[in-house]
């Protein structure tokens, strides 16, 4: 038994215990009974502490008991305290597997004349262990408990209470001063786990990395780290299922130490077959890590839209090495990447180095996921490159003349487009649109095409086309186009929904719904929205479902 902190005036005489660690004392008063019970019955003889809230244990001593008795209910449950009236204090009770623990003032203690135990629960976790110790003592605030860890910083506290806030605090094995606290609360028979990270003021860390890998705690041996470029792509055009090439390696003990750039931002990704992290992190964040978690990986599979003509292409993930090819429909899958971390996938074909809209994705850890193919063609937050404003010869006019100038911001939908705009007729030749082109040199084939949907309000009629038209296919007179048929807009915001049947204009204006859509699908350059019938349009998110491109 470390100490006894006891609460009755007399026995604080006679065993001359610190009056700074419990309450009572002179000008103290006394409850007239309290009773403990324990699923309505009650907690016979069970034991009773009061400590200061900030309490923490004097000698560095292995104890596993939540508190040391100060004193013990009666054969009903019942027990008296001494308190302060204007003091705050930390009342717990202890029987058996039930407990309860709670910071009272002396005022809320004079209403309480029954107190309900709860079934414990447990804490585990990691905590640092400085330069030059060899283990770290775990106690809780305002209770006796103290455990150590073992050298890598593992500990375990098997009971504590479960019905308050809790502040676990880490003391070092050497000077025993506090080197970080951290606040839980537990649930009944459950176990919380908790990971501490301590910066080592010990001594002033080297230069580069410094770092510990461990994989649920146990260190990743002889694991494998890489740093790249946020935007770096694997080298050349090969199947690559490393998610990373290594540039370091750990020890046995899951050790990496390794030179760092001077400056900027990169991806660090360590990993161990079948676990990993990855991270975009500054230099001087990488430099600060003193521990990192292996999380189970995830696979990742989906579906790119290829180039016409093209049978294949090549997919990674930007700041990894990992670089997969696709079959003839677009479908790839790729194993082992990291989770719980933003990806973003690129695609190379051999002619253009990247999709022309790259998406993000985020996977758990031991997932295996299919993320069906899905691209935000514009949703007007960021830039609108290669997005034009344009009119026919006829003196139409649109505005603005540079399309990004049409963002504003909607208080609904954040930033959106606003077009204005006049036609010289209503019908016929006479056009006015914005878009873009996907590509002036090959297109692509949209075949799976899912639908289209957009948001869009104005005072006219708004027209989604897809086409592949070019200077040649024009002379020729081979150019189609998929359009939808004119669409009334409404003064507020409107969902629209097409699907590849509602594509049925053709290049001649034509309604055709059996070939327009057939015979453009397969080599998509441009995608248009067109505008007539009105003075103003505003148009948000447009998304393709189906295709990722």
């Amino acid at each position: 038994m470390k100490r006894l902190a006891l609460l009755l005036p007399w026995l604080l005489l006679v065993w001359g215990c610190s009056s700074s660690e419990v309450a009572g004392g002179p000008g103290s008063e006394t409850t007239n009974g309290i009773v403990a019970v324990v699923d309505g019955a009650p907690a016979s003889f069970a034991s009773v502490a009061v400590r200061k809230v900030d309490f923490t244990v004097r000698e560095y001593t292995p104890e596993n008991a939540m508190v040391q008795a100060d004193e013990y209910a009666d054969e009903s449950g019942k027990f008296s305290l001494d308190f302060k009236a204007g003091e705050s204090f930390r009342l717990t009770i202890v029987h058996g597997g039930a407990a309860f623990s709670r910071v009272f003032t002396g005022a809320e203690l004079d209403d309480v004349d029954t107190l309900e135990l709860s079934p414990t629960a447990s804490v585990s976790g990691a905590v640092t262990v400085p330069s030059g110790s060899d283990f770290v003592w775990i106690g809780v605030q305002g209770l006796d408990v103290m455990v150590k860890s073992d050298s890598l910083g593992n500990f375990a506290m098997p009971s504590l209470p479960s019905n308050d806030s809790l502040k676990l605090y880490f003391v070092s094995d050497k000077k025993h001063d506090v080197i970080a606290t951290k606040r839980v609360k537990l649930n009944s028979y459950q176990n919380e786990t908790v990971e501490v990270m301590v910066k080592d003021t010990a001594k002033p860390k080297e230069d580069g990395a410094h770092f510990v890998a461990l994989i649920d705690g146990t260190p990743a041996a002889y694991a494998v780290a890489a740093l790249r470029e946020v935007d770096a792509k694997a080298p050349k055009a090969a199947v690559q299922m490393s998610i990373v090439e290594a540039d370091e390696s750990a020890d046995a003990e899951g050790k990496f130490s390794f030179d760092l750039p001077k400056s900027g931002t990169y991806r660090l990704t360590v990993t161990q077959t079948g676990f990993a992290y990855s991270k975009v992190l500054t230099v001087k964040e990488i430099a600060e890590l003193d521990t990192i978690e292996l999380l189970g990986a995830a696979s990742l599979s989906s579906r790119v839209s290829l180039m016409t003509g093209m049978f294949f292409s090549w997919v990674g993930v930007y700041g990894l090495d990992v670089l997969v090819k696709t079959d003839y429909m677009g479908n790839f899958v790729i194993p082992g990447l990291p989770a719980e971390d933003s990806l973003k996938l690129y695609v190379y074909t051999g002619l253009y180095d990247s999709l022309y809209v790259t998406e993000t994705i985020v996977l758990d850890q031991y997932s295996m996921d299919f993320i069906p193919p899905v691209m935000v063609l514009q949703d007007f937050e960021g830039a609108m490159d290669g997005w034009y404003c344009s009119a026919d010869s006829l003196g139409s006019k649109i505005t603005p003349a540079d399309a990004s100038d049409g963002i504003e911001k909607d208080s609904k939908r954040g930033n959106v487009f606003h077009g204005k705009y006049s036609l010289t007729a209503e019908k016929g030749p006479a056009w006015a649109l914005l878009g873009t082109m996907f590509s002036d040199k090959i297109a692509w084939n949209l075949y799976s095409l899912d639908s289209l949907v957009f948001y869009a309000k104005g005072d006219g009629d708004i027209r989604m086309a897809f086409e592949n038209w070019d200077v040649i296919s024009e002379a020729m007179k081979t150019s189609h186009k998929a359009a939808s048929d004119w669409l009334a807009l409404t003064p507020n915001w409107k969902r629209y929904v097409l699907k590849p049947s509602d594509l049925c204009v053709n290049a001649q204006e034509m309604k055709d719904c059996s070939t327009s859509w057939e015979v453009t699908k397969d080599k998509v350059r441009q995608f248009h929205i067109f505008v007539n019938g009105g003075s103003e349009f505003y148009i948000d998110d447009v998304t393709l479902y189906g295709v990722l491109f």
